[in-house]
Formats: C-alpha cells, sequence, structure tokens
C-alpha cells in the first residue's frame, strides 16, 4: 500500500500504479511495484527522466528490476548508473512469464538491495506481479514456518495470464523439494 501523496508523486515522476508490497516479505525489506517510466500503452514508451530519477533518490529505491521487453535500454541503464541505482533488466515479452532463471536472477537482485527496490515491467501488472508473487515465495522460503502462495495471492498481485501461473507454480514446487 501506498499513501495517496507518494501515489501523486511517483505519478508525476511517471511511475503510475506506485505501491510498496509488504506482504510475505521480511521486516526491514522494501519492494515496490510500478509502470515503467511514463508508460503509454506499449513498452517501448518507457522513458527515465530527471523526474524519475528525482523520484527513485527521494524514496530511497537503489535497485530496479525491470522486465520490460525493452529493458536493455541503454538510455535506462545510463540514467540509473548515473544516479548509482542498481539495474536489473529481464526482457519479457508483455503477457508472457519470466523464465525460472529471470525469477531467480530477480531474487539475487533484490537480496543485494532488501532495503529498497523496484520492480516494473510495462503497464505494471503481469510481468510485475509474476515477480512480485516470485519474490514472495522466495521470501517464504527463508522462513521457519513457511507458507504457500496461492492463485488468490497471485490476483491480488495482478498475475494475467496462465503461463504466468504455471511458472511461479514450478517455482514453488521446486524450492519446496
Amino acid at each position: 500500500m501506498s499513501s495517496p501523496d507518494i501515489a501523486g508523486k511517483a505519478e508525476a515522476a511517471g511511475f503510475y500504479r506506485f505501491e510498496w508490497v509488504t506482504d510475505r516479505f521480511q521486516k526491514g525489506d522494501k519492494v515496490a511495484r510500478s509502470s515503467a517510466p511514463y508508460y503509454s500503452g506499449g513498452d517501448e514508451s518507457q522513458n527515465m527522466t530527471v523526474d524519475s530519477v528525482a523520484f527513485l533518490k527521494q524514496h530511497c529505491i537503489t535497485n530496479i528490476i525491470s522486465l520490460n521487453h525493452y529493458a536493455d535500454d541503454d538510455k535506462i541503464r545510463t540514467a540509473l548508473k548515473q544516479a548509482n541505482i542498481a539495474y536489473t533488466p529481464l526482457p519479457t515479452k508483455d503477457f508472457a512469464p519470466p523464465t525460472e532463471a529471470q525469477l531467480k536472477e530477480a531474487w539475487e537482485a533484490f537480496c543485494q538491495h532488501r532495503n529498497s527496490s523496484l520492480v516494473y515491467c510495462g503497464y505494471g501488472h503481469g510481468r510485475t506481479g509474476t515477480v512480485i508473487s516470485a519474490l514472495q515465495i522466495y521470501a517464504e522460503c527463508e522462513k521457519r514456518s513457511q507458507g504457500e502462495l496461492t492463485r488468490k495471492d497471485y490476483d491480488k498481485n495482478h498475475v494475467e495470464e496462465e503461463g504466468q501461473r504455471q511458472v511461479l507454480d514450478a517455482l514453488q514446487k521446486e524450492l519446496r523439494k
């Protein structure tokens, strides 16, 4: 959840549907989700501006995990590097599931920046929700008493496609072996 004030500031900086996710994470973990910066209907519309970077810095976001199909964008990579913000591009086509290897890479990037990571794709739902769910699955595996994510959890995270649910189910099954 995010306050209307933070959501408004995020939107002004191009991050639509910005919210902090706390469910299933450890105390002290800070994970946010949003759209790609200035998303306007297609992944290629992303644009990391000075205002976008300023918002990230103001909210102490030190890591971005992008599932945008065009995540390997030199302009975004350079802007974030200059701001000392880590960037993990995991290009994934719209409505497609990230691979299990990409989910593991997202977890590893998150673990290096547990205190403030942002996950986005394009709109900020399907692929973003899949990675948020995967991070929650990994976080559950760290607990002594592990919970299991369900279809209801996936839906709450805005996982959109059956293939995305299937990769999450496979990840959960693999991690619980």
